[in-house]
């Protein structure tokens, strides 16, 4: 394709002695000495190839073509009259039979038929791309919407049972302990409306990009984490902390959510053992976010960066299945992806990789 984007700028390129334009072809010429290329794309080295096999064909000629000049005593170049009326025979390879006007008529009408086709599909995924993102947004603005209406009444229900437990002396225990479980299942549930209401807006905010020193941001995560999480046996693990770039927020928020994840996950292993560093590649900045903890399934697959999807294994971890949802779509938003390797009781290594771009911006 790379030879046939240099040596032509037609939309069909044919020839029939191709191992004499295109030495490599010499090696398939029995298969393909000649070749009829119809242009889809150039631009990205898409075209549609048609093939004929060599065609072995003898040549008559009158005298032997390639007889060398003869020179005379004098220095004069002289050719000497035939001795012989005998043909001379010569044997003609690498070439195929010449194209056709026909064979060149089909494949016009084949690429204006492909032509159709790809604009046809073209226009048909356009307009589902336009209703797969009208629905999307709709589901934003009722997610954000439903939301934010849920926080007045769950609000309500957390300071009525708090004035029943004060203001209600005389409740005996029981009724105390289903007043304690409706303000904790209250309190569950204005928690998960916060994180949905940020599931929401993080398609809504505008990015701003800027290079972000990793060190201090790691520690300064790593110790809320700590203090929030007060785990007893962690070994919090550092390796290159290579800047990247992109919204200082948002990343915050991924690299907590995975921190904090890995930290909560691997709390019963003794020692809890959490690691994160990062490499920079070529094109990309990639870090690694390690534990020992409890570790998922690989039959979930993507699934667990689903919205609400929770795995079976942490039921007795508080988590509202959120998190994960959010870090894909911060993820996306900066055009970076994330991937991950685990096997169920042997811990989880999540990776991210930022593309290594705009690192002229300001910090």
């Amino acid at each position: 394709c790379e030879w046939l984007q240099a040596t032509s700028r037609k939309n069909i390129f044919q020839v029939n002695d191709l191992p004499g334009a295109f030495l490599p072809a010499e090696a398939y010429k029995s298969k393909a000495s000649g070749v009829l290329a119809c242009t889809i794309s150039r631009e990205l080295g898409e075209y549609i190839l048609f093939f004929k096999p060599e065609l072995i064909t003898t040549v008559k000629w009158a005298g032997n073509p390639n007889k060398p000049v003869e020179v005379d005593e004098k220095g004069a170049a002289k050719l000497s009259p035939r001795r012989s009326f005998e043909v001379w025979a010569q044997e003609v390879e690498g070439t195929s039979e010449k194209w056709t006007h026909a064979e060149l008529n089909a494949v016009f009408k084949l690429r204006e038929d492909v032509f159709q086709f790809i604009n046809l599909k073209s226009n048909e995924i356009r307009k589902l791309n336009e209703k797969l993102k009208e629905a999307y947004d709709e589901l934003d603005t009722f997610s954000f919407t439903i939301s934010h209406d849920l926080k007045t009444p769950i609000a309500s229900i957390t300071n009525y049972a708090e004035i029943l437990l004060e203001d209600a002396p005389a409740l005996d225990d029981q009724s105390k302990h289903f007043l304690h479980r409706i303000i904790n299942s209250a309190d569950k549930m204005n928690r998960l409306i916060k994180e949905v209401l940020g599931y929401s807006k993080v398609s809504r905010q505008q990015l701003s990009r800027r290079r972000i020193e990793m060190l201090p941001l790691i520690e300064e995560i790593s110790t809320e984490l700590i203090a929030a999480y007060k785990p007893a046996n962690l070994q919090f693990k550092t390796g290159e902390m290579p800047d990247i770039t992109g919204d200082k927020i948002m990343i915050s928020q991924v690299f907590s959510n995975l921190l904090g994840n890995a930290i909560k996950y691997s709390s019963k292993s003794n020692p809890s053992t959490v690691t994160i560093e990062g490499r920079a590649e070529p094109d990309n900045i990639v870090y690694r976010i390690a534990d020992n903890g409890i570790g998922i399934e690989m039959e979930y697959g993507s699934h667990i960066f689903e919205l609400f999807k929770r795995m079976d294994n942490v039921k007795d971890y508080e988590g509202s299945g959120v998190g994960l949802a959010i870090v894909k779509r911060i993820m996306e938003k900066h055009n970076a992806r994330i991937w991950y390797e685990s096997e169920k009781g042997n811990g989880t290594v999540f990776y991210l990789s930022f593309p290594k771009d705009n690192n002229e911006l300001p910090v």
